[in-house]
């Protein structure tokens, strides 16, 4: 490498301005406040939907979706109708850290979502979101797993929600003091390989925003009238310490560093409250799209029935509190963790005669029943795709909200406007949003409307405004936009190296001061093999059925699953 620039990046999973910026400004979170003073910040936009997979992956790629094939924590079912969990292996794009390590740099990623089984580096990795657990090959070496385990004991690559009745407050309080211990052990992680291994670039990813505020968003949020509950008032508390702990880890991160390096401080997604649930499903059917096999359809509308009834006010009061627990409890862990192409759907729906479908909550979107090589059993011919795919479109545009009466979907997108490149067939079809994802479609089948209202729980969900600071090296304060496939080709320009010609996302040129564009001309590559070259290292397998089922456990509580 023809220098010693050295970059990293902070990744604060689900870290939004909306919830920052009020605490900065008030002192709450001093290290991001003082950054900020320094830094090009603004709005990163994420990837439409605004989710995990695609997000991250088009952040370390550079590419969108439709070329690095990254849509859900699951296989597309027009790919693979057993539809497994989505691995490294599964990413048909070069990451980040590669093109690092193939101009002589060397990388150190830990935590980093879609990075299981961790890949062979000229350096090192600590699998991120999608790994079983700490018995797994989690890391690259294979050795390294036993120096950390040496350092900080037994490193929590993932807080197994599971375990908590997040509804009531001592399960609450449990999961926070474990998501802090989590954290705690992924900081001495962190600052065990920043101090021992050599690296030219480093990227962590801390997932402790995105966990609170899918449970409790509207803990945090002053607008939403859950802020002033009375749980609310006495668990925020809890909330702020894990919030501001994370704020002087950055400051922490950033102390220990060179003054020649260049800080990325960014986001996945923002976050913002889930106000109710499209069941998108029970709408296609009640459109005629979707049809089912009637003894399974019954027994998911009895266990809905009954599942509503226990959130009645006076049924619960009938009932003791650890009595409640075990119910929910027992309900969580009986959901389906199949991971085929209709997840819980797949022996209820009558697929022979289902011309459409909802798969899962990450994809926010519709799959047309196409007859493919893939799917030689699909109900639609290919030449009735584009009418079907207009149908779908219009009656989204009319759907109403059942009490407001207003509009319920702000925009329809084909896949063909949102993505491209030789994966955009593997993606939905038809692609919504809903009142900026404050209403979320899901795959439920069994409820009575296809509206549920979700009101009186804390839930959040993500939204399209993430944050991004830039700070350091040739860096000039100041407002900026950008999107996550600028990521990769930014870094790439601030370490004076390369940057691929068939990246998507562009420099953002307006961070950089004057002086430093003009001493430092990009340097585009020309790349004609787009093969991602990605090796597993050693040990480091498939996931086994064991394992998948630990992981969907997590994403189903997260609401990504049911």
């Amino acid at each position: 490498m023809g220098n010693n620039r050295r970059a990293i990046i902070i990744g604060l999973d689900g870290a939004t301005l909306k919830l920052l910026n009020p605490l900065m400004d008030s002192g709450d979170l001093p290290y991001l406040a003082e950054i900020r003073q320094k830094a090009a910040w603004g709005v990163l936009n994420s990837t439409i939907p605004p989710t995990t997979p695609p997000a991250w992956t088009s952040c370390t790629t550079g590419v969108n979706p439709g070329s690095h094939g990254i849509y859900d924590f699951t296989v597309s079912p027009l790919k693979n109708p057993a539809r497994p969990l989505v691995s490294t292996k599964d990413v048909k794009a070069t990451r980040l850290w590669k093109v690092v390590e193939n101009q002589g740099g060397r990388s150190i990623v830990v935590n980093v979502p879609i990075t299981y089984p961790p890949e062979k580096l000229d350096g090192c990795m600590v699998s991120g979101m999608m790994t079983p657990g700490f018995d797994s090959p989690f890391t690259s070496p294979v050795e390294l797993r036993d120096r950390i385990k040496a350092v900080c004991g037994n490193y929590i690559p993932n807080v197994d929600i599971p375990k908590y009745d997040t509804v009531g407050e001592c399960d609450s309080i449990r999961f926070l003091n474990d998501l802090r211990v989590s954290l705690e052990r992924r900081i001495e992680a962190v600052r065990y390989l920043m101090e021992s291994e050599h690296w030219t670039f480093f990227m962590v990813v801390f997932v402790v925003l995105d966990r609170i505020q899918h449970l409790f968003a509207k803990y945090l949020f002053p607008d939403n009238p859950l802020f002033a509950s009375p749980i609310a008032q006495r668990l925020r508390p809890r909330l702020m310490e894990i919030i501001k702990r994370l704020d002087s880890i950055v400051g922490e991160l950033i102390g220990g560093l060179k003054p020649g390096d260049t800080v990325f401080i960014l986001s996945d997604h923002g976050f913002g409250t889930t106000d109710g649930f499209f069941n998108a499903n029970k709408w296609l059917l009640d459109q005629g799209l979707l049809s089912v096999h009637t003894r399974p359809y019954l027994e998911k509308c009895m266990f809905n029935f009954a599942q509503q009834l226990g959130d009645k006010a006076w049924i619960r009061s009938l009932i003791p509190q650890n009595i409640q627990s075990a119910i929910r409890r027992s309900i969580r862990n009986t959901r389906s963790s199949m991971h085929s192409p209709r997840s819980d759907l797949a022996d209820v729906v009558n697929w022979s005669e289902t011309r459409v479908f909802f798969s899962s909550i990450p994809c926010q979107g519709f799959y047309i029943n196409e007859r493919t090589d893939n799917n030689p059993d699909g109900t639609v011919m290919p030449e009735d795709i584009d009418a079907l795919k207009t149908l779908l479109k219009n009656r989204l545009l009319e759907l109403k909200h059942p009490v407001s009466r207003e509009r319920m979907t702000d925009i329809v997108w084909y896949r063909e406007e949102l993505f491209n490149g030789s994966e955009t067939s593997f993606a939905p079809h038809v692609l919504f949003r809903m009142k900026d994802y404050s209403i979320l479609g899901r795959q439920h089948l069994g409820a009575t409307s296809y509206y549920t209202d979700t009101s009186a729980q804390p839930i959040g969900f993500h939204r399209l405004e993430g944050l991004l600071m830039m700070t350091g090296y040739g860096i000039q304060p100041g407002l900026i936009s950008a999107g996550m496939m600028d990521i990769m080709p930014t870094i790439l320009y601030s370490m004076g190296l390369d940057v691929p010609g068939n990246l998507d996302g562009r420099i953002i040129s307006e961070g950089f001061s004057a002086r430093f564009r003009s001493e430092n001309p990009v340097r585009i590559t020309d790349i004609t093999d787009d093969s991602h070259g990605i090796v597993s290292d050693p040990g480091a397998e498939q996931l086994d059925d064991e394992e998948t089922a630990i992981i969907e456990a997590r994403l189903r509580n997260l609401g990504y699953l049911e």
